[in-house]
C-alpha cells in the first residue's frame, strides 16, 4: 500500500524514540516475567499498520498513538491479570488502563476484548522535554493463553483479509466464542468439574488411594509436612509406574492393597521425627516395597533412581539391577 508521505516522515523522526522506549519497556517486563511460565511477545508499529491505524479516523493527534510500540503478556488466566496490572502501574506511570469488560457489548456478539495497560516511562527529570521518552505512549496487552491462541490464529484473517465475507465474519466470531468458553471453564475448573459424573476406571482408583493413604499421614503427623511431594499428582502416577513395573502388568485391587500395606508399615517404623529426610517420598515407597520383597531385581521398564542415601536407609534396592545413571553422558 502507499504510506502518506508526511506519516513515513513523522515515523522515522519517531524510530529512535520508540527503539528507546521498547528496550526499556521489554527489559522491564521481561526481568518481572522471569520464572513466571508467562510468555512475552513485542513489536514496534510498521508504516503501513500506522497509516491504517490513523485513517481509522479515531485519533486527533500523533500524541495520541498508544501502540506505536505494543507488546502482549500472555497469562494463564484472567485470575492473574490484577497482580501483572499492578507491577506495570509500578514499573511505569499509568495512562489508562481499559478493562475487558469495560465496554458494552452485546451478549450475542463476540470480539476481541483483551486488558489494555497503555502507560509510559517514567520521567528522570522535572520538569519534562516535550519530546522526552516519558511523553512516548505503549500499550502493554494483558491476554489469556487461550484468548492469545485466538488472536495469533486469526491475526491474517481478521486484519489482513482480502474480503469481506458475513461467513467468514461468523465464523470469527464462533471461534471467539469458542476461545472464551474455553477461558471461563479453565477458571472455574473445580468447580465445573463437580458437574461431570464420575465413571470407574482401575488406574484413577488405585492412584487416589494410594494418594489419600499417603495424605492421611501427613494429617496426622507421622510424615513431616516438609517431605510431602511438590504434586500428588505425579507422586501418585510414579507410585502407580512403580508398582506396574514390579508386577508387569496393571495392578489389581489386591496388588495394590498389598503394596500400601507394605508402605503404612514402613512409615509405623519410621514416623515423626525419624522419617528420613535426605530421600524422596517415592524413594521411600521404593525402598519399602524393596523391604517386603514386593519389588525384586527388575522393575520392567520403570528405572528407578538409587542414590547413596536411599541405600543407607533401604539396603535391600542395592540388588535392583536397573537404575538411574547418574554419569554424565556415560563418561
Amino acid at each position: 500500500m502507499i504510506v502518506p508521505v508526511a506519516v513515513d516522515v513523522k515515523y522515522r523522526q519517531s524510530k529512535d524514540l520508540l527503539v528507546e522506549v521498547e528496550e526499556r519497556v521489554r527489559g522491564a517486563i521481561t526481568r518481572y516475567l522471569e520464572g513466571t511460565g508467562y510468555a512475552f511477545i513485542g513489536r514496534r508499529k510498521e508504516p503501513e499498520s500506522l497509516a491504517e491505524k490513523i485513517e481509522t479516523g479515531r485519533y486527533r493527534s500523533w500524541a495520541e498513538l498508544d501502540d506505536l510500540y505494543a507488546c502482549t503478556i500472555v497469562v494463564p488466566t484472567t485470575s492473574r491479570e490484577p497482580q501483572v496490572l499492578d507491577y506495570l502501574r509500578t514499573a511505569f506511570r499509568e495512562v489508562e488502563v481499559r478493562r475487558r469488560g469495560s465496554s458494552l457489548k452485546d451478549p450475542s456478539v463476540f470480539r476481541f476484548d483483551s486488558t489494555r495497560f497503555v502507560g509510559t516511562l517514567k520521567p528522570t527529570i522535572d520538569p519534562e522535554p516535550v519530546d522526552s521518552l516519558s511523553q512516548q505512549r505503549f500499550e502493554v496487552q494483558v491476554r489469556t493463553a487461550f484468548e492469545h491462541a485466538w488472536a495469533v490464529a486469526t491475526h491474517s484473517l481478521v486484519y489482513k483479509g482480502d474480503r469481506i465475507e458475513w461467513r467468514r465474519l461468523r465464523l470469527l466470531a464462533q471461534l471467539k466464542a469458542a476461545t472464551e468458553q474455553l477461558d471461563n471453564l479453565i477458571t472455574g475448573f473445580d468447580s465445573v468439574a463437580e458437574l461431570i459424573v464420575e465413571e470407574s476406571w482401575p488406574e484413577v482408583i488405585s492412584k487416589r488411594k494410594v494418594e489419600r493413604t499417603m495424605r492421611e499421614r501427613f494429617e496426622c503427623g507421622d510424615i513431616p509436612l516438609d517431605c510431602q511431594p511438590a504434586s500428588w499428582v505425579r507422586f501418585s502416577d510414579n507410585v502407580y509406574s512403580l508398582i506396574r513395573g514390579a508386577t508387569g502388568k496393571r495392578p489389581d485391587d489386591t496388588t495394590v492393597n498389598r503394596a500400601i500395606a507394605s508402605i503404612q508399615k514402613a512409615v509405623d517404623n519410621n514416623r515423626g521425627d525419624a522419617f528420613p529426610r535426605s530421600i524422596s517420598l517415592v524413594q521411600f515407597v521404593l525402598g519399602a516395597l524393596t523391604l517386603d520383597g514386593i519389588v525384586a531385581e527388575s522393575l520392567g521398564g520403570y528405572c528407578p533412581m538409587v542414590t547413596e542415601q536411599l541405600k543407607t536407609t533401604f539396603p535391600a534396592v542395592t540388588r535392583l539391577k536397573e537404575q538411574f545413571d547418574f554419569q554424565l553422558y556415560g563418561v
